[in-house]
């Protein structure tokens, strides 16, 4: 069968998704064509957008995929040519009444991780691992579980069934360095703390590679204070941060905060020749998940606000534009 982009297709009965659920009476269109992988990326019509389960939609969230909820890939063999049933109108109005149940979905999962690290601070905190621990380490240690599943959500968009060695190692030598405003000290434990969190996780069969990741933390927990230390390698907020606390500012006091704010941007602007725009480094975005949403400026001066990273990658490698800093605070 010979498909080309916008045919209305079937997707054959039967064919199962990871998940394991079986399709029924899906349609859509061909949006893209991947013949060397020999798959195409479908637009589902109306009619299945409105069909599909708060299961479905639970585990696209979950498992954070890249597409979005009323498209999937599948192999062209799967696929069938059907007629068309249903009207731009109703295709727009299907998918705006799905974001409605997308939302919905992820705060229950927001709320499901927020539950889950509450539950897993609570244990720890009461279990050997934590009683071994220094004192510094102990007062320290609700906060460096906090930090550390927080940010290996947010940037690395893996749940903990699926962390792996790299997740972790990306979250403390480049999240944690770049977002926390802390003591030296504070950096120089980290890696000890979350040696001790991963150690409880894996006793307590919550995680089943607590060895890997330990051993990887070892490796590079003398790393962290060192990154954390230099400058080079701060985010805008915590340079900020930084800043206020050099200069005296009391950044709780709202005169205070905004002439520290026009001080610093001055100081931007000399620096850099460029005010209030976030000079890239030369690690080309690592730090940003692919789903994160950001803000940028184009060089026309345009302002985009919350999209996708990977919806203005490709702008944002080819110089087109730039991320705008308030989407980074």
């Amino acid at each position: 069968m010979e498909l080309k982009i916008g045919d209305y297709v079937k997707i054959k009965e039967g064919t199962k998704l990871d998940s394991g659920e079986l399709i029924n009476d899906w349609h859509g269109f061909v949006e893209a064509i991947m013949r060397d992988d020999g798959v195409c990326l479908v637009i589902f019509d109306a009619k299945t957008i409105n069909s599909l389960s708060d299961e479905y939609l639970t585990e696209h969230v979950e498992e954070v995929m890249e597409q979005e909820p009323f498209e999937c890939y599948f192999e062209i063999d799967e696929l069938e040519k059907s007629e068309r049933r249903d009207t731009d109108k109703e295709l727009e109005t299907a998918i705006e009444n799905l974001t409605g149940r997308v939302i919905k979905a992820e705060r229950a999962y927001e709320e499901k991780m927020e539950n889950l690290k509450h539950k897993w601070t609570e244990e720890f905190e009461s279990s050997d691992q934590f009683a071994s621990m220094t004192e510094y380490q102990k007062e320290n240690g609700g906060f460096v579980v906090d930090s550390f599943m927080s940010f290996i959500k947010n940037y690395e968009y893996v749940n903990p069934i699926d962390w792996d060695r790299d997740n972790v190692i990306a979250v403390c030598l480049e999240i944690i360095p770049r977002k926390i405003t802390d003591k030296l000290e504070f950096f120089e434990n980290y890696g000890d703390v979350l040696i001790s969190f991963f150690s409880f996780l894996g006793q307590s069969e919550y995680i089943i590679n607590s060895e890997e990741l330990i051993k990887a933390v070892k490796k590079i927990k003398g790393k962290i204070p060192e990154i954390a230390n230099n400058s080079d390698n701060w985010g805008m907020a915590k340079s900020m941060m930084i800043s206020a606390q050099e200069g005296d500012f009391d950044i709780s006091d709202e005169d205070d905060l905004q002439d520290f704010k026009m001080n610093f941007n001055e100081n931007l602007n000399h620096e850099n020749n460029s005010a209030k725009v976030i000079p890239l480094r030369p690690d080309p975005f690592r730090g940003i998940g692919r789903n994160q949403k950001i803000s940028v400026k184009y060089n026309t001066d345009e302002i985009v606000n919350d999209i996708k990273f990977k919806k203005v990658e490709s702008d944002l490698r080819n110089g087109l534009c730039v991320i705008f800093p308030d989407s980074m605070l």
